[in-house]
């Protein structure tokens, strides 16, 4: 919070980007109508998943910056790097971007921040596979490369249908991160993967944080963990007493795969239908 209004005076320091030639009006997730550029050239991602859907769509070429997480596909890692949660500013005006695109939740103070300097910031929020599908074909639309993204939106669905749930609800609880504890329950992307499975999420609602007295409470059939510190969960009071830990349903999964909104949830998906078939078989 303290560097935002150094953050801002650097932005002031520098003229503000020329409004494009040919434009185009389109409403973004914050239900914001936000003027884009006919064709952008020089785009900047705020976030993984878009870097990845924008590559997913053909249009690689046209990212000019992506934050260092941003790692898949290979492609992106040639990128230059604008920082994570503290954005370079400095760096992101200096790519000179005619387009700024990004995750309507998760950069809230930088899309601020950029649209009162005047950049064009388009956000999405695909919280299922049918919004990520719908996040292709609207990215591929901003970047001229509908026909891609038809294809890579419809390939996705398709594949999503053909893997199969388990006939049974086994109760689950997935953790995103361990300190503090964050769940993704049935209102997110990571749910959607759940429920796809087979499974029902322990929590209803979307990305939270929570307490460990409230797992122990609810005693899920399974764990699904997808953070370093898997480990270390033995340590926790109580660890033992869970119906998951007994059984031996406690699994580590690829947090690529579970925690970003983009084709590769699919990969998140099948690991999830393995591991409750394998549950219960």
């Amino acid at each position: 919070m303290k560097l935002l209004p150094l953050v801002l005076v650097l932005i002031g320091c520098t003229d503000s980007p020329p409004p494009p030639e040919g434009s185009r009006t389109m409403k973004d997730a914050r239900g914001k109508e936000i003027t884009l550029p006919a064709n952008p050239e020089r785009i900047v991602s705020l976030v993984p998943s878009v870097t990845e859907l924008l590559f997913a769509v053909g249009a690689g070429d046209q990212v000019a910056g992506v934050t260092s997480r941003c790692n898949f596909p290979e492609e992106a890692k040639s990128k230059t790097r604008i920082g994570h949660i503290i954005i370079n500013y400095e760096k992101l005006i200096s790519l000179n971007p005619d387009l700024i695109l990004t995750d309507a939740t998760m950069t809230r103070e930088s899309t601020r921040a950029l649209e009162q300097k005047g950049y064009p910031v388009f956000s999405i929020q695909p919280r299922n596979f049918e919004e990520i599908a719908d996040a292709l074909r609207t990215l591929g639309t901003i970047t001229s490369h509908e026909e891609e993204a038809t294809k890579a939106a419809d390939k996705l669905l398709e594949r999503v249908a053909a893997v199969s749930a388990v006939n049974h609800s086994p109760t689950v609880y997935y953790e995103a991160t361990a300190e503090p504890i964050w769940t993704a329950g049935a209102d997110s992307y990571a749910g959607d993967v759940i429920r796809r499975a087979g499974g029902k999420n322990i929590f209803r609602e979307g990305w939270k944080q929570i307490d460990w007295e409230t797992i122990l409470r609810l005693d899920p059939d399974v764990i699904l963990v997808a953070h370093r510190q898997f480990s270390r969960l033995d340590g926790r009071a109580g660890w033992s007493t869970l119906k998951a830990v007994k059984n031996k349903h406690v699994y580590h999964v690829q947090e690529s795969w579970f925690n970003i909104p983009s084709p590769r949830l699919l990969k998140g998906l099948r690991e999830a239908s393995r591991i409750l078939h394998e549950t219960n078989p």
